[in-house]
């Protein structure tokens, strides 16, 4: 067995003398879950399937009908479906009994940061969606700015787009967007000025909430995807609950198993998900110079 959590893995860091320090223990640093809030999430966990089917109805079209005049063709209703089945991802830690006995080392803190490497790849599978809209805006090579948002807007506006939008960029992507902001339109959110109006996209680039510009509710990830062999960020635009569905058969769960033949307690920590673009017409990808 490599790679397991042994007492030499532990030495000098969680060792006696270091004891005192323990409640100073920097948490590990992931990115931000500022993305499942935004995908339509079905759980079959108590269902005997692992595949969703997201419904979507159609769209029909009623025209004129003259007086006294009999209709002759039935208008057909056929709905349509996009199907996600559900995968599982996870990892496992082993922590040794000596280093258990020996530090303060306890199951628990593998368990909770390997609980948070599983939740970073649920937003990083939805992140990766970005590319695969048939609309995107921006090219390779090129920053991202108003004028593009816009296209994407009046693509999503055509398309009926029922709104409620919510935008994932990389936080490279989100400042290109704040340098431009008043370039193209002299006058930012409501009249203020644009270096005012960019004010709280600026503090997103830390915090992972940008807020609201063009009614767009903005967040910003380091997991949005490279593109063009790493020359671009393939972000996107689309509409809450609608645009990314999500199956879950189960959320993060932490296991325990004791090994006793090799003097440790194994951790195991997995999810059971799939991802998938529902409605591609209410989405917009986002390319933009990296």
């Amino acid at each position: 067995m490599a790679n397991e959590s042994n007492f030499a893995a532990f030495s000098g860091t969680y060792g006696e003398e270091y004891l005192l320090l323990a409640e100073a223990a920097l948490s590990a640093r992931y990115a931000h879950d500022n993305v499942r809030d935004v995908v339509l999430t079905r759980d079959i966990g108590s269902m005997p399937t692992t595949t969703v089917r997201f419904r979507k109805k159609p769209v029909l079209a009623a025209s004129s009908i003259a007086d006294g005049v009999d209709l002759v063709n039935f208008t057909q209703y056929n709905p349509t479906q996009t199907p996600v089945t559900v995968g599982n991802v996870g990892l496992k830690l082993i922590l040794t009994d000596l280093a258990r006995t020996s530090s303060y080392a306890d199951d628990t803190e593998l368990a909770s940061n390997a609980g948070e490497a599983v939740l970073e790849k649920m937003n990083t599978d939805v992140c990766a969606l970005g590319s695969g809209f048939s609309n995107s805006i921006g090219s390779t090579g090129n920053n991202l700015t108003e004028t593009l948002v816009e296209d994407a807007l009046v693509t999503l506006a055509g398309n009926r787009s029922p709104g409620n939008l919510f935008g994932i960029l990389h936080p490279q992507q989100m400042r290109d967007l704040v340098d431009d902001i008043g370039t193209t339109i002299a006058a930012g959110i409501g009249g203020a000025q644009p270096r005012e109006a960019s004010n709280d996209l600026t503090r997103g680039l830390i915090t992972g909430m940008a807020g609201m510009l063009y009614n767009v509710d903005w967040r910003t990830n380091p997991l949005v995807p490279t593109a063009n062999a790493g020359a671009d960020r393939y972000g996107f635009i689309g509409t809450k609950q609608r645009t990314i569905g999500m199956a879950l058969k189960w959320a993060i769960r932490p296991e325990f198993e004791r090994d006793a033949s090799y003097l440790g307690t194994e951790a195991v920590v997995s999810s059971s998900y799939g991802v998938v673009e529902v409605e591609d017409e209410t989405g917009v990808g986002v390319l933009s110079d990296a």
